[in-house]
């Protein structure tokens, strides 16, 4: 996260130094202008698709008043030009999102359009409550199956085992709610201690 932070500012600061050379070399006939398509994507992809689409319309706002100072229709495709950036940004992210799904490398999780019954059903629709569902139940066996061999354990150590077994299966247990919710969002179970 501290990483994270750290690259968004770095990114923003170079949002701003393009921007201040842009201006300074004269907008428009700036021999850096195309620095702000490329500002444009990246905002995109660091931040959020609306971040791209806010400065790129922010930038044609500001750039309108500047129209007809060189040429008309020069102005005019440039301001056009610019805008056409949105739609490939939206498409080069969605692109991007695709191909890092298609790698195993991150996972896309998609609302379902099918209807379901019930509240089960629409749980376990997704795919990270599926997978948790799928491992809290052998983690439970483990902890009854422990609770049983301490009922009948005679032996001092192996009471001591058991326990053992029990507190990894609770933190097992307690690890994997915590990252269905930091995922998804939801407090769906409460853990059994």
């Amino acid at each position: 996260a501290k990483k994270t932070g750290h690259m968004k500012t770095m990114i923003t600061v170079s949002a701003i130094f393009a921007l201040l050379l842009v201006a300074a070399t004269g907008w428009f006939v700036s021999p850096f202008f195309f620095t702000l398509y490329l500002l444009a994507i990246l905002l995109g992809f660091t931040f959020s698709p609306s971040t791209s689409v806010a400065f790129v319309l922010t930038l044609a706002g500001l750039f309108s008043f500047d129209i007809g100072t060189i040429d008309i229709a020069y102005d005019y495709l440039t301001i056009l030009s610019l805008l056409t950036v949105i739609p490939l940004t939206f498409y080069l992210r969605k692109e991007y999102l695709r191909l890092k799904e298609a790698e195993k490398e991150i996972l896309v999780i998609r609302k379902d359009e099918k209807v379901h019954q019930n509240k089960v059903e629409d749980l376990l629709a997704n795919k990270v409550n599926d997978f948790a569902v799928n491992l809290r139940q052998p983690i439970n066996d483990t902890k009854q199956l422990a609770f049983l061999l301490k009922k009948n354990a005679s032996n001092e150590s192996i009471i001591k085992d058991v326990d053992r077994i029990i507190a990894s299966a609770n933190e097992s247990l307690r690890m994997l709610q915590a990252f269905e919710e930091k995922v998804t969002g939801k407090h769906l179970l409460k853990s059994p201690s």
